[in-house]
Order: structure tokens, then C-alpha cells, then sequence
């Protein structure tokens, strides 16, 4: 969001609004090596989530002079914002008969 002030031909405020959030998520699977039996990989599970909102205002002061036949804009301005993120996670050892016993592949004893 924009809003645009004119004071003169030469003097002129802006001030912009902005605000963002976005959510990420991750799912991975990592192999940590083979099990003692030699026979599977045992495996770990990574699940992440993050969550970021930012809010920024942005105010300028935008004016136009002269120096003799020389002409400048000057800007100045101050921007203000604040950035939340919050990240969720879960870890865990994915163990090959763990999952076989609950997809129904192997009996439990």
C-alpha cells in the first residue's frame, strides 16, 4: 500500500506499508547407516515447518532545489519493521521393522 502526499511542485511525502507471510516445510529422510544385521539401512526422519510475517513502513521526504543552474532531489526517510519466525520440528529414528510392523509387512513377536 501507497500513499502519495504533494505539499508543492517541490516537496512530496511517500509512505508505503508492506506486510509478508510465508510458511515452509521440509520432509526428509536420512540414512544413517547399515543395521546390525546387515541386511536394511536404518534410517532417520526429519518433519520442519516454518512460519515468518514481517511488517515493514517505509516513510520518505522527497524534495527538489537548485544550486544555481545545478538541480538535486534529496530523499530522506525512515524505514520501520518487525520479523516473526517460528520453526517447528520433529526428529525421530525411522527403524526398517518399526515400519514394516505398521504398514503390515512383518508380524509382530
Amino acid at each position: 500500500m501507497v500513499i502519495h502526499h504533494r505539499f508543492s511542485d517541490q516537496w512530496r511525502i511517500e509512505s508505503r506499508f508492506r506486510a509478508d507471510t510465508s510458511t515452509a516445510s521440509a520432509y526428509r529422510t536420512f540414512a544413517l547407516g547399515v543395521s546390525a544385521d546387515n541386511q536394511s539401512v536404518d534410517q532417520f526422519f526429519f518433519d520442519q515447518v516454518a512460519k515468518v510475517q514481517s511488517y515493514y513502513w517505509r516513510n520518505d521526504l522527497i524534495g527538489k532545489v537548485a544550486t544555481g543552474s545545478i538541480k538535486h532531489e534529496i530523499l530522506t526517510g525512515l524505514e520501520v519493521g518487525r520479523q516473526y519466525a517460528s520453526l517447528d520440528f520433529a526428529a525421530f529414528p525411522l527403524l526398517q521393522k518399526m515400519l514394516a510392523r505398521l504398514i503390515g509387512d512383518v508380524p509382530a513377536v
